[in-house]
C-alpha cells in the first residue's frame, strides 16, 4: 500500500500504473467545501475502492469506477478526493 495519501487525479498518471490497473481506497476529502459535499452526495465515502478507467475524448473528464458505478470527474473534482493505492 502507498505510504502517503495522494489525490484521485494522481491515480490516472503513469506513476501509479496504467488506467484500469491500479485500485485505490478513498482516505478522505480536501478542498472546496461545495465540491466535497457534492462528491459525498454522489455516494463517495471514506473506505470506498476506486479504479481509473481512462479519460473521455478531447481531454475531457476522467472516468472512474466506484463500486458498481462509473463516474466522470473533472480534474478539480478528482483532486479533492484523497486516496491510498492498494
Amino acid at each position: 500500500m502507498s505510504s502517503s495519501p495522494t489525490s484521485l487525479l494522481d491515480l490516472s498518471t503513469n506513476s501509479l500504473g496504467s488506467a484500469g490497473e491500479t485500485r485505490a481506497r478513498i482516505t478522505g476529502f480536501a478542498g472546496e467545501v461545495s465540491i466535497v459535499e457534492r462528491l459525498q452526495e454522489m455516494g463517495m465515502h471514506h473506505g470506498m475502492i476506486v479504479q481509473c478507467l481512462g479519460r473521455t475524448p478531447f481531454k475531457g473528464p476522467l472516468l472512474y469506477r466506484m463500486g458498481a458505478t462509473v463516474v466522470a470527474l473533472r480534474n478539480g473534482e478528482a483532486q479533492c478526493i484523497l486516496i491510498q493505492t492498494l
